[in-house]
Formats: structure tokens, sequence, C-alpha cells
């Protein structure tokens, strides 16, 4: 395989905080990235595809200390890597790195991180995604029944995209893939608006 140089890859992670992650962060307390997608852009086909990676990806996961200077390298969730960072670009570089060695050295252009808050921000400037809802998901939402059209305000945005049953095993994959459509369905809401 010869990797194509055309591909613009952007990294997008989720962050499960919802205040505003600061540089002065603790390593450990600034977040977890739930959702961590690759966006891949081809300059030739002008196409675009969006890779998930789970967040419970076991790898190798970097630790730094409050300055910002490597301690150690351990075993554990790829979500964990953004917490041990120490917030905002720190952070997100341990993440883009993390990320790039887990897909065999991929070479990312740039990341976007955004916080739970802004969701909601997101989805209502579009004026609300639309979506199917593929199963029944009115434990989230009563208004999640299977095979209704809805289109999401903020806060239901918000429950789509974020819930999962933290005792039920492998959640996350079902969370992934509600994340995936929502995506989709907010990158047609963004360019019907523009």
């Amino acid at each position: 395989y010869v990797y194509n140089d055309k591909l613009t890859n952007i990294l997008f992670l989720g962050i499960d905080k919802e205040q505003e992650v600061t540089l002065q962060e603790t390593p450990g307390t600034a977040g977890q990235a739930d959702c961590i997608m690759l966006l891949s852009l081809d300059e030739e086909t002008q196409t675009g595809k969006v890779l998930q990676i789970s967040r419970d990806s076991m790898t190798d996961v970097d630790i730094y200390d409050a300055s910002g200077n490597y301690y150690t390298t351990v075993t554990a969730q790829l979500a964990a890597q953004y917490a041990y960072g120490n917030g905002e670009k720190s952070s997100c570089w341990a993440m883009e790195k993390t990320v790039g060695e887990l897909l065999h050295d991929i070479p990312i252009d740039a990341y976007l991180s955004l916080n739970i808050s802004a969701i909601s921000s997101l989805n209502d400037a579009v004026g609300g995604v639309k979506i199917t809802i593929p199963q029944d998901y009115t434990e989230i939402d009563p208004a999640f029944v299977q095979g209704s059209e809805i289109t999401l305000t903020g806060e239901q945005a918000e429950r789509y995209v974020r819930y999962r049953d933290t005792n039920q095993m492998g959640s996350n994959n079902e969370r992934m893939e509600r994340q995936g459509q929502y995506i989709t369905a907010l990158f047609s809401a963004l360019k019907n608006a523009v």
C-alpha cells in the first residue's frame, strides 16, 4: 500500500467536559475524548471519509506532569490520553500523536476539539439537525421512537450523541453509531446553511 499524500487528515475530539478546558488543568482532569474521529479529505476526488475510533481502544498513552513534561507511558484507553495532557493544545497534541501512532504513523494535519456545551450550540446554529431514529431510543428521550424523523434541538442532540449505559458492555459501540449518523446529518445541515 502506498499512502495517498493528497489526503488532509483532521482529528476531531469530543471532550466530556462541560466547562471550558484551560491550560492550567492538572494532568488527569482535562476531561476525556469520548468522541474520536478522523476526517480524511481527498484533494483529487474532492471527497471525504470519516473514520471513527473507539474511545475504548487500548494503546500506549503518554502521561505528562503539571509542567507539560513527559513522565511515563502506560497502556490505557485512548480516551484517557486527552486527560493526561494539561488542557488546551497540550492535550490535543497528545491525542494527535497517540492517534497517529495507533494508525501506524498516519500524518494528522489539524485537530479540532469541542466540549459538551458546543454540541447544543452547533446544533442550534444550523437550525437543528434532522435524523431518522434507527431503533428504539426512548430510554434516552421519549421522542426517540424507532423510525420517526425528528429535527433535534440542542439538548436532544447532546443526549443523542452522549448517552451510553455504562453498566452495559459495548454500549460505546452503539453510541458511536449514533455519533456517526449525527455527524453525517450535521455536515448536510451545515452545507444547507452555508
